[in-house]
């Protein structure tokens, strides 16, 4: 069967240490994870599966609001399964009349064997009809950022379908191994510069080291995928290997400093390369040495710190390929955020809120092989949208017992670039609020009743420069963010 071979899910490893806290922790807009995730230095594990206690519940009251929806734990293995539901409904003055729904099915399980071993594999299909500017973002590049291609759904919607999985393993206490095929986050924040969950999920290896816990070191390869929709002046091979090392440590147990490098290597006579310096694990050693390689890398850096409650995080990166351009400014990005949990003095309630500024130079992701451009739109391994990007992101997340209030508003600010080949759409300025309710059915599984309200005021946007109100309601599970409210232009 062609699933057979996507039969792992990677986990969402930071470079930076991170912990959770209170009783559900909402990291993401329309996404959380369970508290008492367990870190092996930046590889984050599975949550704990939470075992369910016995009650005199009828058994479909109790996989309805009580239980996941298969659970086995034993001493052996830790396992839970569950289906995925994202059913909604709505409307937009876009499509006057018409209505818009999202049919999203799936299931995904969770397991861990013995103590070292954790593994994780996710199913899901969908069918669309989206908000007119959603539908136009698609039709441009030909892709649904941060999932999979899609294909025609009737007369206006889109059909397209993502399997993914990982195993991870550890191996000692100083080093850990993981695969998969899926997509990795780097970093602490709602965006990310060198890898995001914007991209295509792609086969990948990664592996940690650490010295006491102090001093980690890690490398992730894996390969990366063009778009020949968009990308049409060349004849290489539409694959890449991309290889990102990072090595962190801490001088205070608050305190973690990281250097990071990106390297994609240019495809050799029409085939996959893989390069030895793949394997040179130091960062910003290797941008050095392949500066006259057939290659591309982005050496960047972070800094972040951990107060009780609070957490600062800082990231940049610099274009050391100055043939496009030696402007400091132009080829410099940088992300700053905080994130902070508030203490309330109701202890069923939790409110989180994030504040983050996103900065992309006008060529700070530009090199001079076009095979090797990281910001292809089905393979954005960073910053999606590439050069002259500036963001603004403000997001409240509150939790009282299981009503969940979510407030998220950005501010983009596009500008198109002469050679950033992976901007379809021109100028994008605008301003997007989203207000969602949503009530916690299974709090156990993250499953819920939501409704959403969405405002897109578009300031000057050369692809869609219609403002926009939205609503929907529906049925979903929270714990994986699918994309679609990722993308706000």
């Amino acid at each position: 069967m062609k699933y057979l071979r996507k039969i792992f899910i990677i986990v969402f490893f930071l470079c930076f240490k991170n912990f959770l806290t209170g009783q559900i922790n909402y990291f993401e807009n329309n996404s959380i994870y369970l508290a008492d995730a367990k870190y092996n230095g930046y590889m984050k594990l599975f949550p704990n599966i939470e075992i369910q206690k016995d009650t005199t519940h009828k058994w479909i009251k109790r996989k309805l609001f009580e239980e996941n929806f298969i659970s086995i734990n034993d001493s052996i293995a830790k396992i839970c399964i569950n289906p995925f539901f994202n059913l909604s409904i709505g409307v937009d003055n876009g499509h006057q009349t018409q209505i818009n729904f999202t049919n999203t099915r799936g299931i995904t399980l969770l397991a861990q064997i013995g103590k070292n071993l954790y593994l994780s594999s996710e199913f899901y299909e969908n069918q669309a009809f989206l908000p007119e500017y959603y539908n136009l973002l698609i039709d441009s590049v030909k892709f649904l950022p941060g999932n999979n291609w899609v294909k025609e759904y009737r007369e206006r919607g889109i059909d397209y379908g993502l399997a993914m999985g990982r195993i991870q393993w550890q191996a000692t206490d100083w080093m850990s191994l993981e695969t998969g095929f899926n997509k990795i986050n780097l970093g602490n924040g709602y965006r990310n510069l060198i890898l995001s969950y914007d991209a295509r999920p792609y086969p990948y290896l990664h592996m940690v080291f650490n010295y006491k816990k102090k001093i980690f070191l890690g490398n992730v390869t894996g390969i990366a995928y063009h778009n020949d929709q968009i990308i049409d002046n060349f004849k290489d091979n539409l694959k890449n290997i991309f290889s990102v090392n990072y090595l962190t440590f801490y001088p205070l147990d608050i305190l973690s400093i990281s250097l990071i490098d990106l390297t994609i290597f240019h495809p050799a006579n029409g085939y996959l390369r893989f390069s030895p310096y793949t394997f040179i694990f130091v960062p910003e050693l290797r941008p050095l040495l392949l500066r006259n390689k057939p290659s591309w890398s982005l050496p960047g850096c972070a800094i972040n710190i951990e107060l009780p409650n609070n957490k600062i995080y800082y990231e940049c990166t610099f274009n050391v390929d100055d043939v496009i351009s030696k402007n400091f400014k132009q080829n410099f990005a940088y992300q700053l955020g905080i994130c902070s949990n508030i203490n309330l003095s109701d202890t069923a309630s939790l409110l989180n809120i994030r504040v983050e500024y996103n900065s992309v130079g006008e060529h700070a992701m530009d090199n001079k092989y076009s095979t090797t451009y990281p910001t292809h739109l089905c393979q954005p391994l960073g910053m999606w949208q590439g050069e002259n990007f500036n963001e603004l992101i403000l997001q409240l997340n509150f939790l009282k017992n299981n009503n969940l209030l979510q407030i998220f508003t950005s501010y983009q600010n596009i500008k198109p670039s002469e050679i950033n080949i992976a901007n379809k759409l021109g100028s994008i300025n605008s301003i997007y609020t989203s207000i969602a309710y949503t009530y916690l059915i299974n709090k156990i599984a993250g499953f819920g009743a939501f409704v959403e309200l969405s405002d897109r005021i578009a300031l000057s946007n050369d692809f869609y420069g219609k403002n926009t109100v939205s609503f929907k309601c529906g049925i979903k599970y929270l714990f994986t963010d699918k994309s679609l409210n990722r993308w706000h232009l």
